[in-house]
C-alpha cells in the first residue's frame, strides 16, 4: 500500500519513521511546501547545554520527499476525514491498528436548579424508555435530571453497547 503523508514537517518525519518501524514496507512518499527536507529540534536538556548534540540528520531512507509543493486538496481517501477530526484516529487507521471507539458526548444545562444532562446522541434514535433511547437494539443515550454521579456509568455503558 502507498502512503503519502500532506505535510513534510517533523511530524511527517515522524510519522514515515513510525511506519517503518512497525513494519510497513511499502512506498511513502512526503509532500510538503517547506523548501527543504524536515530537520529534528532537539528539546532544550542538559545535554544540549552541556554542548552534546544528538545525530539531527533527516533519515530518508526510501521515503521520497517532494519538496516545495503545497498539498490544497485530497481526495478518495476516508483516512483524510479522520485526520481532520482525529490525529490519533488516523495514525491508528495508518498502523493498521483497530479503531478506538469514541466516548459519548455529553451535553448538559442547569435550569431552575434542575440540572440535565444527556449523554450519548439521540438522533436517529429511538426512545425505549423514559428519557432512554437505543439505536440498531443498542443503547445509545440516557438523559438524567439530577443524577450528575450517573454521567460516569451511563458513559460506560453507552461505550460497551457500540
Amino acid at each position: 500500500m502507498r502512503i503519502v503523508i500532506a505535510g513534510a514537517g517533523l511530524a511527517a518525519q515522524r510519522c514515515a519513521e513510525t511506519l517503518r518501524a512497525n513494519g510497513h514496507d511499502g512506498p511513502i512518499t512526503m509532500v510538503g511546501a517547506e523548501p527543504h527536507a524536515p530537520y529534528d529540534r532537539p528539546p532544550l536538556s542538559k545535554a544540549v547545554l552541556a554542548g552534546e548534540r544528538p545525530d539531527l540528520a533527516f533519515r530518508l531512507a526510501d521515503v521520497e520527499l517532494i519538496t516545495g509543493t503545497r498539498v490544497t486538496r485530497v481526495t478518495g481517501s476516508a483516512h483524510w476525514e479522520a485526520a481532520a477530526r482525529q490525529g490519533a484516529a488516523a495514525a491508528r487507521a495508518m498502523l493498521g491498528l483497530p479503531k478506538r471507539a469514541d466516548a459519548p458526548p455529553v451535553v448538559w444545562t442547569d435550569q431552575y436548579g434542575v440540572r440535565i444532562q444527556r449523554v450519548g446522541e439521540t438522533r436517529g434514535a429511538v426512545a425505549i424508555g423514559d428519557l432512554t433511547y437505543a439505536r440498531d437494539g443498542r443503547l445509545a443515550a440516557v438523559v438524567l435530571i439530577d443524577r450528575p454521579g450517573d454521567v460516569a456509568r451511563a458513559r460506560r455503558e453507552i461505550k460497551e453497547a457500540a
